[in-house]
């Protein structure tokens, strides 16, 4: 029997797109920045440790100690459903919505009522900037100020949220002020993919508990006077509680939090939801904690959240140089939970530094503030959230969860229970790990419908008769398909890393692998210059998976002589940029197939490998499609039917995750790539492959059904 591509994509046609969340509910990706953190650190018994259990940690669960603070707002735009997501992802166990009020009185995630002008896109609509407290004028000097309150929620949901961040009051368009001063080190990659909505509360709690997480919702203090409009401080408290009770979320889930004392006991005394009250603490230089935290405990208040820097001092005297305040024994003292703010919000480095004074009132660098004697840098991260744990903190909020979520796991299995060990130093405890992170998921979410987003996304059910040579499998998906089901990402030869390494000499530069005794299999030499491939075939061990770039046929269609010749000097890989490789095609599914150029490649016995994913200037052979992030995938599944061994990305998770969910490429020692197509007819080689992909949909959907 001959399977094709378009049987398994008809296999797909009765795959059912959910917008339910709950089958990535215990999926948690924490990406690479912990591990990069981690080889960070300083020498110590802290980073001996973590790096075994990181080594050994094969998957990571979710953390009530990690809290999203405003869902994944270093990367995120702060307070979207995308944002929170993200959170969920990484796998925080706690997610936050700052809520507000607009001017019809509907409850808004936001981080401050007046902070619109600055994360979204308000001053640049006119009609909409004309309403503001201040409205924006180009070259006046003077700033902005936009408010929930100054909008219904009508209008705010026209607007699209974007980064934290503005230009200078005098910039000289409204573009100019609203998409300028994003901080170098995050990242507007997700604020221009598309246009991100304001949600509204009830929406932040659908999300969220849709993922099966908790809830810390803060209750932002007003800044128009109150009553507003009939609303008392007291209503605007109940307010957000009666959404919870609404939505049927039980108060053991919720956190309520306020830096105002007087919700905080408006809520413990009238309410069911007062048991995990949260009372914010802003009196930096206070030195009567002692007194209000005895007050808090003496009106039924049973958690305090002050910043981190007020938990912690240095500690010449200790390995990791830091110990717990006065402050955090105060409230142990007084029978009083902590949970503190916020992690991964300052900027590299985590140094005071004279030059940038002001900036370390805006960017965050003041939650290290109380440690600036040591000789601080981004490792110690560890050794903070260490601290913090073993005073008894709940809950750390961070800007990136993942950060939280790694340390909460390995924290789980560590300090009891493992021996001292020595990190290795050469990172080859970590050589298995794989974690490709949020940002495939992401991109799954942007992709339009499609049995191959169906795909992408997994719950599987099967059932599979067999009659004949007749096999029919009855299949449901749900829309996050493989992210449920494929817990642990494998190490995958589909996925290429970009600029990894430098090119050198020809001999030279395969001198350098006989010398360390890396074997001609796992390495594929590659140029632009054909002589230089042809020299590695001819003259080399190394010539068998020597890799022919093409650059010269971009515009030249002499492609099919070339591609001969390659054939006939004993190359057999042609690595041609992305979108030589496939053209637009209306009706198909995704919008495109594969071009001549491939079909060439094909004809002539030559293994393809493309270049370049997450990379800018790839998509000009699709430009008659309507294009989006999320097409990327729809790429990549025309890329592995043209028979695309490997793609080269400047993000591999998102190859890595892709090729994972198909099992395609998988690196293992027991089957080569020669090995599993050896003997087939090259002419058959398309349906060998369908057959193959089939086998493995078959495969996934017998281990979801306990087979």
């Amino acid at each position: 029997m001959k399977l094709t591509a378009s049987f398994i994509l008809f296999l797909s046609k009765s795959i059912i797109a959910s917008g339910d969340q709950s089958v990535l509910a215990d999926k948690v990706s924490v990406g690479d920045r912990p591990y990069f953190l981690l080889d960070l650190m300083k020498p110590s018994f802290l980073k001996d440790e973590l790096v075994l259990c990181a080594a050994t940690q094969s998957t990571m669960v979710v953390s009530d100690f990690s809290i999203g603070h405003r869902g994944a707002c270093l990367q995120y735009p702060e307070h979207t459903l995308e944002s929170y997501k993200a959170a969920a992802i990484q796998g925080a166990g706690v997610i936050e919505c700052d809520v507000t009020f607009t001017k019809d009185k509907q409850l808004v995630c936001r981080h401050s009522q007046c902070d619109l002008h600055t994360t979204t896109d308000v001053v640049t609509r006119p009609e909409m900037n004309a309403k503001c407290t201040t409205p924006f004028v180009a070259g006046s000097g003077t700033n902005p100020k936009c408010c929930t309150s100054d909008f219904t929620l009508e209008e705010l949901k026209t607007l699209c949220a974007k980064m934290d961040s503005s230009g200078s009051a005098s910039a000289a368009s409204a573009e100019a002020y609203a998409f300028g001063g994003t901080a170098d080190w995050r990242t507007d990659l997700y604020q221009n993919s598309k246009c991100h909505e304001i949600p509204t509360h009830k929406e932040s709690i659908e999300l969220i508990n849709s993922f099966d997480r908790k809830f810390t919702p803060e209750l932002k203090t007003p800044s128009v006077e109150m009553p507003y409009d009939g609303l008392t401080q007291e209503g605007f408290a109940q307010m957000m509680i009666d959404e919870y009770v609404e939505l049927g979320i039980p108060p053991e889930k919720v956190y309520p939090q306020s830096f105002l004392t007087s919700d905080v006991y408006y809520w413990v005394e009238n309410t069911g939801y007062g048991g995990n009250a949260v009372a914010l603490d802003d009196k930096y230089d206070d030195p009567n904690y002692r007194n209000w935290h005895a007050e808090l405990k003496a009106n039924g208040a049973k958690i305090v959240a002050p910043p981190t820097w007020m938990l912690v001092e240095s500690d010449p005297s200790s390995e990791l140089g830091i110990k717990q305040s006065d402050y955090a024994s105060s409230a142990q003292e007084h029978g009083l939970d902590i949970i503190t703010w916020t992690l991964e919000r300052s900027a590299p480095g985590l140094k005071n530094q004279w030059q940038a004074k002001l900036l370390v009132l805006i960017i965050g660098q003041r939650y290290w503030q109380s440690l600036q004697a040591n000789d601080l840098d981004d490792g110690d991260k560890y050794a903070l959230l260490f601290a913090l744990n073993e005073m008894g903190v709940l809950g750390v909020f961070s800007d990136w969860p993942a950060t939280v979520t790694f340390f909460g796991n390995l924290a789980a299995v560590s300090f009891l229970i493992l021996p001292a060990v020595v990190a290795a130093e050469d990172g080859s405890a970590l050589a298995n790990v794989v974690s490709v992170g949020v940002r495939p998921y992401y991109l799954v979410d942007r992709m339009k419908s499609s049995s191959l987003k169906d795909t992408l996304g997994k719950t599987v059910r099967t059932a599979i008769s067999l009659a004949e040579e007749t096999i029919i499998l009855s299949t449901a998906f749900s829309k996050e398909k493989c992210a449920a089901e494929k817990p642990v990402m494998t190490v995958n030869d589909f996925s290429i890393g970009h600029r990894g390494a430098a090119m050198w000499f020809a001999q030279m530069m395969i001198d350098e692998y006989v010398e360390l005794g890396i074997p001609p299999e796992k390495v594929y030499p590659q140029s632009f210059l054909t002589s230089d491939v042809y020299y590695w075939v001819e003259n080399t061990d190394y010539g068998g998976n020597a890799v022919a770039l093409d650059e010269v046929h971009l515009t030249d269609g002499d492609y099919r002589a070339w591609h001969a010749n390659l054939t006939d000097q004993g190359v057999r890989i042609v690595a041609p940029a992305l979108w030589m490789l496939v053209e637009s095609d209306p009706s198909s599914e995704l919008g495109m197939k594969q071009s001549d150029y491939a079909s060439s490649a094909q004809e002539h016995g030559l293994d393809i490998i493309a270049w370049t994913l997450e990379h800018v200037w790839y998509w000009q052979s699709l430009q008659n499609n309507t294009l989006d992030d999320g097409d990327k995938f729809g790429l990549l599944w025309t890329l592995y039917w043209s028979g695309v061994i490997g793609v080269f990305s400047d993000w591999p998770a998102t190859l890595t995750y892709f090729a994972n969910c198909l099992e395609i490429g998988e690196s293992s020692d027991d089957t080569t790539p020669e090995e599993e197509t050896e003997g087939e007819d090259p002419e058959n080689a398309g349906g060998s492959r369908a057959l193959r992909v089939a086998s493995r949909l078959v495969s996934l959907a017998l281990r979801f059904v306990g087979v």
